[in-house]
């Protein structure tokens, strides 16, 4: 099969194997756990760069809320926080 196919017989072992993992006949890693398993990886490599986007957001938001209230203009917390309410807003 293997010469017919133009392919070492090796490959086509692992083809077979591969097929009755998925098939459920073998004990293994099926090919769709392998994916899940590759995307899960990719996402856990990719948590500490966030974890670092985060904790230098978190820390610029904190640095220009800290010190005295008197140091904040209300147009600088509006700002800092994206948006502004009018006094008739607030009522």
């Amino acid at each position: 099969m293997a010469t017919k196919l133009g392919v070492a017989e090796e490959s086509v072992r692992r083809w077979r194997r591969k097929v009755q993992v998925d098939a459920g006949e073998r004990p293994g890693t099926t090919s769709s756990e392998h994916a899940e398993n590759r995307k899960l990886k990719r996402e856990v490599a990719e948590l500490p760069r966030a974890n670092e986007i985060l904790k230098s957001a978190a820390a610029l938001f904190a640095a220009k809320f800290d010190g005295p209230a008197a140091k904040r203009s209300p147009a600088s917390v509006c700002v800092a926080i994206g948006a502004c309410l009018t006094n008739a807003q607030l009522r």
